[in-house]
């Protein structure tokens, strides 16, 4: 089985306007998952995101792992938000399954995934660069951190000058 349990859709930017910004929020909520669904379809999984429309809403909500909300802003009418959303891989893949696309999760999103274990200290001193090079955190604890990252950016890691140890 793949590395990690879920694929992460970062930052779906969603702008909307209503009756007032709370109004605006919930249709912002309903629109970002439904966007990074089929981002998450097309781009992980390279398959036709389209399939997305047929799902309703509380199917594509079930398959969610956890999600955040990052650079809130508000107005009278407005609301403008990053949204980053986390999709089990499984019910991704039985959701797919049920409308006849096969998703074969080992050979999912992180095929060519590498398992990297640091000193705690470093991970925090480094944590924003870190994100940006999309890690996926296994273990966390006072001494050391575990995590997955794309191979191909492990060129990129190095540059960072953190001493690393190959996790098996």
């Amino acid at each position: 089985m793949a590395d990690s349990l879920y694929y992460e859709i970062k930052k779906i930017e969603i702008k909307q306007k209503d009756r007032n910004s709370l109004a605006a929020k919930q249709k912002v909520l309903l629109m970002a998952v439904r966007s990074a669904f089929k981002k998450l379809i097309a781009e992980k999984l390279n398959k036709d995101a389209e399939i997305a429309e047929k799902m309703s809403h509380q199917q594509i909500q079930d398959c969610i792992y956890d999600y955040s909300i990052e650079n809130e802003k508000y107005s009278d009418s407005f609301y403008i938000a990053e949204l980053t959303y986390r999709f089990s891989k499984k019910k991704v893949a039985k959701l797919l399954e049920y409308y006849g696309i096969d998703v074969d999760l080992e050979d999912a999103d992180d095929q060519k995934r590498v398992k990297l274990a640091i000193y705690t200290g470093d991970f925090l001193k480094h944590a924003t660069k870190l994100n940006n090079l999309d890690v996926s955190v296994e273990l966390f604890s006072e001494k050391r951190a575990i995590f997955n990252i794309d191979e191909s950016k492990i060129k990129d890691f190095r540059e960072l000058g953190i001493k690393y140890a190959l996790f098996q």
